[in-house]
């Protein structure tokens, strides 16, 4: 018999056996253990990775609401187009703000603003505002310029080309276009165009020819028909000619037309253009006192 210390520690001579099995089991000798990278580590470090940056590219694209909602109850997101088709309306509202109703064919969208403050961006269509928030803190932008709500209701069209008309029916609004501005009581409209901003305010009241009259100024420069046709009342209209006069010639047609309508005013101050005979001046159309817009940037406040 074969010492069989050989299968404790391989020494002395093998069983044949023993041997014979060894002989045969050879090829399925278990390899030597290599240990490979960790790859699944880095794997998982990387999903981890994409998936903290999927989450915060998420968080800087989400959509913002805004403070307006749709009468369907959705929130309208900051930024978003609200558009109306054919035969389509929409209406959207905010607490503590109003009511905006979208006609047919109008295309809306909800601006970014300072706190206190609501934008729209009225690109064409109609809109009607019903607006009980503070004075100046609701506004609509066109292409024209922007309307600023004084507390009121009114409608604001813009057409194809940029243009668009403002009436007024209850309280003001204001219209401005950089430095011009114009002040659109109840009852009152105002045409504005993309390449001049607002016109003259007028009551929609008055006789044909003065409507008349003023397209002509806006299109032509027609000062003579438009002083011409222009009643007492029609004062609130040569108010804002005033300040869009070319030449002390003509400075002193309105003038001089504007002290027969309405009696006492300063007429040397106004040819002046003095702060307080302009003030003086709005106070004597019956309108409302200056005090209430003097916050305002007049070229002429002092």
């Amino acid at each position: 018999m074969q010492d069989d210390q050989y299968l404790w520690d391989r020494t002395g001579e093998p069983d044949p056996l023993i041997a014979r099995l060894e002989q045969e089991l050879r090829p399925y000798a278990a390899r030597p253990f290599r240990p490979q990278p960790r790859r699944s580590s880095w794997r998982w470090i990387a999903a981890i990775a994409a998936t903290l940056l999927l989450g915060a590219t998420w968080q800087l694209t989400r959509p913002t609401p805004s403070a307006w909602q749709l009468d369907s109850g959705r929130r309208v997101a900051l930024g978003e187009r609200v558009s109306t088709g054919p035969g389509q309306r929409a209406v959207l509202s905010a607490n503590g703000v109003g009511t905006v109703r979208l006609d047919p064919g109008s295309a809306l969208q909800v601006m970014a603003a300072p706190p206190g403050l609501q934008r729209l961006a009225l690109a064409q269509g109609t809109l009607h505002a019903f607006i009980f928030a503070p004075a100046k803190s609701f506004q609509v932008d066109t292409p024209a310029g922007t309307s600023i709500d004084l507390g009121c209701a009114y409608t604001l069209t813009v057409d194809e080309r940029g243009a668009g008309l403002v009436s007024v029916s209850t309280g003001w609004v204001a219209f401005q276009t950089g430095p011009r501005e114009s002040f659109i009581p109840a009852g009152a409209a105002c045409r504005t165009r993309r390449d001049a901003g607002p016109g003259l305010p007028y009551f929609t009241d008055a006789p044909l020819d003065f409507l008349q009259s003023v397209v002509r100024w806006e299109d032509s420069g027609d000062l003579a028909g438009l002083l011409a046709a222009a009643r007492p009342r029609d004062g609130l209209t040569l108010w804002h000619l005033l300040q869009r006069t070319t030449s002390p010639r003509e400075r002193n047609l309105v003038v001089q037309r504007f002290a027969v309508l309405i009696p006492g005013l300063d007429i040397a101050g106004l040819n002046r253009g003095d702060a307080a005979a302009i003030n003086q001046a709005w106070d004597a159309l019956g309108l409302g006192a200056t005090g209430w817009w003097r916050s305002w940037k007049h070229p002429w406040a002092g």
